[in-house]
């Protein structure tokens, strides 16, 4: 029990696709519901809209560089 091998690894590697979706599709937003029931929170703000659109920005950018440095290492 002390050390894992290659098939609990492989097996594992299995579980993080799904462990990300449910992150991202239920634990984020009951915890931004959580988040918004004790905040007096009015639904819409153009901040909000403006750092959400600078964050796409930047993830994009970010996939789109280490898409391009996997295409020159390979």
């Amino acid at each position: 029990m002390g050390s894992l091998t290659s098939e609990s690894w492989a097996s594992s590697a299995f579980l993080l696709p799904v462990l990300a979706v449910f992150v991202i599709l239920f634990a984020v937003p009951l915890a931004q519901t959580f988040y918004f029931s004790l905040t007096s929170f009015s639904g819409y703000s153009t901040d909000a809209v403006v750092f959400t659109v600078a964050v796409a920005l930047i993830v994009l950018a970010q996939l789109a560089l280490s898409s391009r440095i996997e295409r020159s290492l390979s």
